[in-house]
C-alpha cells in the first residue's frame, strides 16, 4: 500500500565557501500534519500484531518442538527392536549410537538420527522428522534449554533403545522446566 504522503526531496549543494545548503526540490509535495497522524495511527494499529508475532516466535523457540519430539521418540521406542548390547564390531547387527555428555545433546542427536537414517533403523519418516527438528534447533539456536555446541561429545555409546531413551528424557526434562516457568508467569489481560 503506497502512502499518499510523499516526503519532500532535498538537494544538497556545496557553496563556494565550503558550506552545505539544502533546498527542497520543486514539484515534490510535502506531507501535511493530518497525513502524518493517519500514517502514525496505521503503524500503531499494527503494533499488537507485530508484538503477538514476536511472542509466538519466542514461545516456539523456548518450546523446542518438545511435544512433537517426545511423541515421535515414544513411537520409535515402541517399534524399536529388543535391547541388544552395543558392541562396535563389524559382525554385530546392533547399532551403537552416541549417548551425549551434558551440553552436547543436539549434535549427538543429529549424529545418532543420521546414523539411524543411513542404516534404515526404525521408521525412516519419523527418524527423518526427528533429525530435521534437531538439525534446525542446532543450526538456528532455537532451543534455549539446550547448549548449542557444534561437536557431539560422549563417553559411551548405546543401542537404539538407550539412544532414544536419552532423547526422551532430555525433552521430558525441558517440558517439565517449561511447565514450571509457565506456572510462574503472570497472565496479563
Amino acid at each position: 500500500m503506497r502512502s499518499s504522503c510523499e516526503f519532500p526531496l532535498y538537494e544538497s549543494k556545496v557553496t563556494a565557501n565550503g558550506n552545505f545548503v539544502k533546498t527542497q526540490l520543486k514539484g515534490v509535495p510535502s506531507c501535511s500534519a493530518a497525513t502524518h497522524q493517519t500514517e502514525l495511527h496505521t503503524n500503531a494499529s499494527m503494533l499488537p500484531y507485530i508484538l503477538f508475532s514476536c511472542l509466538l516466535l519466542c514461545v516456539q523457540a523456548q518450546n523446542c518442538s518438545v511435544r512433537e519430539i517426545i511423541r515421535h521418540t515414544k513411537l520409535l521406542l515402541q517399534e524399536s527392536p529388543l535391547s541388544c548390547p552395543c558392541r562396535e564390531t563389524a559382525v554385530n547387527s546392533c547399532s551403537c549410537l552416541p549417548i551425549a555428555e551434558p551440553g552436547h545433546e543436539l549434535p549427538c542427536f543429529v549424529e545418532g538420527t543420521e546414523h539411524m537414517l543411513k542404516h534404515n533403523i526404525s521408521s525412516n519418516a519419523v527418524v527423518e522428522r526427528l533429525n530435521l527438528s534437531f538439525q534446525i534447533q542446532l543450526d538456528r539456536k532455537l532451543c534455549k534449554s539446550l547448549a548449542h555446541r557444534t561437536q557431539c561429545q560422549y563417553k559411551i555409546k548405546g543401542n537404539v533403545k538407550e539412544f532414544l531413551t536419552k532423547i526422551l528424557r532430555t525433552y521430558q526434562e525441558i517440558n517439565i522446566h517449561n511447565l514450571k516457568q509457565l506456572k510462574k508467569t503472570p497472565i496479563i489481560l
